[in-house]
């Protein structure tokens, strides 16, 4: 559960104390440091278990880890109400130098209804930073070419130019206890063939300050795969090189309107610069979108949602997706729920809303008082989807939250799942919205996916194998590779005895592997995630960046305790994904 000390943390980090330096900046890392290789140690600790007993199929794990890490824990968010005081209010200027405007007042024409954007036209790119030519692609999305991968160069390459062809996953061997990697030295996992790298030094720093990739749904890769984003227990988040795998900095000390990126912050790369990063601020509260300029360190007010988002719910404090969202693929659509803040331990709900960020306005709003357990855009930002692990269960509305809810479905909304469970939204290979996710009440353990155009329900494949069950994660995030998601495991127990250690693993047991996005998928290993869980932060939570060439996981490595928890970056072939 979370821990008191992390929230203290988190809400001390949430406003410069002019009395305390900001945290330092790691010290240089050598790019090929080496230690001595580490063996593995105790064996696994099955951190999850059935709710009930069955003799016919094994159970799911009864306790899914929802979001947040506890030292981002929402108990910290009295101290961010008093986050105007930082100079949380101006407008400040964009990167070409113009004047935001979109903190300006709204005059009443602007005001929208829920009904107003009822054409639903594809999504555009349309902010006003970027700095690539926009070009055309097939399905309801128009985006901007990314620029080139900006990993090039890096100690993987080499290791991966002698490989060969990836394996299946289904037909590949089962996952077996290795040493672990040492700190930036790239290693070969022989069995997946691809290149494994530590990027963290947990250990060295002892018990007080512990690195981690946020999540599976969060895009860690800037456009060009040049840095990424970790965060770490004291609340604040940290940039890192994805060449040499070092950190660059804390993002503290940051000038503008507001002056650090901490606490549960929800950090969103830009779609086409590499350099810019939206952020709103800790729970949503302030109700802004705000965009930094690595270059400068410079935070800009893109988004001051406040006025409209009050004249529909007058009380309103909060605006944010509860840490699990994502903006359209091209940043122009964003799904928020919007909340009133009582106190520390009540923040009732009032409605989920779509903003436009080209045109600063709301486009359409509902009215809810049951609070999901998350929201998001889809990726084309037609649908925003919200996750209720009630009985309204896994919902998509299109962005005006009006009926019909496209041309094929009469209905306000479409069913994707009877709960809220571990999911992603990607694009299939036609650029279409596709939900994927995990069926723990189906006899097999289904995972399947949802084509969120047709309402189509297509079966991936099965997870209960010889009466085994686990957990997992998606990541759908690379848009640039539409048709795949990444999956990671853990949890693998034998089903009628969640605490009995499986000895036998299965094909999908302690891997990443990637899933093609259609019926009978092509199922690709990736590499071994050894994954001994015994607490929320030490879920492997594997995520990929745009073009599916690097992804990031958690992992104890066969540990014996959450203190041998670290980061680990994997380097595949641009080709990998290619048909065979």
């Amino acid at each position: 559960m979370q821990s008191q000390n992390f929230e203290q943390r988190a809400a001390g980090a949430l406003c410069r104390d002019a009395s305390r330096p900001a945290t330092p900046a790691s010290t240089t890392i050598t790019a090929m440091a080496a230690d001595t290789a580490e063996t593995t140690t105790s064996s696994v600790t099955v951190a999850h278990t059935p709710t009930r007993a069955s003799t016919l199929r094994a159970p799911k794990p009864a306790v899914r880890s929802r979001r947040r890490p506890g030292w981002l824990a929402l108990a910290s968010l009295t101290a961010v109400l008093s986050l105007a005081a930082c100079g949380d209010g101006g407008t400040g200027s964009d990167a070409a130098g113009q004047s935001s405007t979109s903190g300006k007042a709204v005059s009443p024409a602007e005001s929208t209804t829920a009904g107003a954007d009822t054409s639903l036209a594809p999504s555009t790119l349309a902010t006003a930073d970027t700095e690539s030519a926009a070009a055309p692609v097939s399905g309801h999305l128009q985006t901007k070419a990314l620029p080139a991968i900006a990993t090039a160069g890096s100690p993987c390459d080499t290791m991966l130019a002698a490989t060969s062809a990836m394996l299946p996953a289904t037909s590949a061997a089962q996952v077996q206890a290795t040493a672990r990697p040492s700190y930036l030295m790239p290693t070969l996992d022989s069995l997946h063939r691809s290149c494994v790298v530590r990027i963290t030094n947990n250990r060295a720093q002892g018990d007080s300050v512990i690195q981690r990739n946020d999540y599976s749904r969060r895009q860690a890769f800037n456009a060009d795969s040049s840095r990424f984003l970790l965060n770490n227990t004291q609340g604040f988040w940290l940039l890192y090189d994805a060449r040499s795998g070092r950190q660059l900095e804390v993002l503290s000390n940051l000038q503008g309107t507001a002056d650090r990126l901490a606490g549960d912050a929800e950090p969103f790369w830009h779609p086409t610069n590499p350099n810019l990063l939206y952020f709103i601020p800790t729970n949503g509260v302030g109700m802004r979108i705000y965009r930094l300029d690595l270059r400068t360190h410079t935070v800009t007010t893109v988004a001051d949602m406040g006025a409209q988002i009050r004249r529909i719910w007058p009380d309103a404090d909060m605006a944010y997706t509860k840490a699990e969202g994502s903006p359209s693929a091209d940043g122009r659509y964003w799904c928020f729920m919007a909340r009133h803040y009582a106190n520390s331990s009540s923040q009732p709900m009032r409605g989920v809303f779509t903003w436009d960020l080209d045109q600063h306005r709301i486009v359409g709003h509902l009215a809810m008082s049951d609070a999901p357990d998350h929201v998001s855009m889809t990726p084309t930002g037609r649908y925003c989807t919200v996750s209720h692990d009630t009985a309204a269960g896994t919902r998509a509305y299109n962005r005006t939250f009006k009926a019909p809810y496209n041309g094929n479905i009469r209905g306000q909304y479409l069913q994707l799942h009877s709960k809220s469970e571990h999911s992603d939204i990607a694009f299939n290979k036609l650029m279409q919205d596709a939900y994927v996710s995990l069926d723990y009440q189906s006899d097999k353990g289904e995972v399947f996916m949802v084509n969120l155009e047709d309402g189509k329900r297509t079966p991936l494949f099965n997870s209960y194998i010889d009466r085994t069950a686990m957990a997992f994660h998606v990541s759908g995030k690379a848009y640039a590779k539409p048709g795949w998601v990444l999956m990671s495991t853990y949890g693998e127990h034998y089903g009628p005895a969640p605490t009995q250690r499986l000895s036998n693993l299965k094909w999908p047991h302690r891997r990443m592997f990637a899933v093609s996005l259609n019926a009978n998928p092509d199922i690709r290993a990736i590499a071994s995630v050894q994954a001994n869980v015994y607490r929320y932060e030490d879920e492997p939570h594997a995520t990929t960046n745009r073009d599916f060439t690097r992804m990031l996981f958690n992992s104890t490595w066969n540990g014996s305790s959450t203190r041998d928890m670290e980061v680990f970056m994997v380097a595949i072939k641009p080709t990998a994904l290619d048909k065979r």
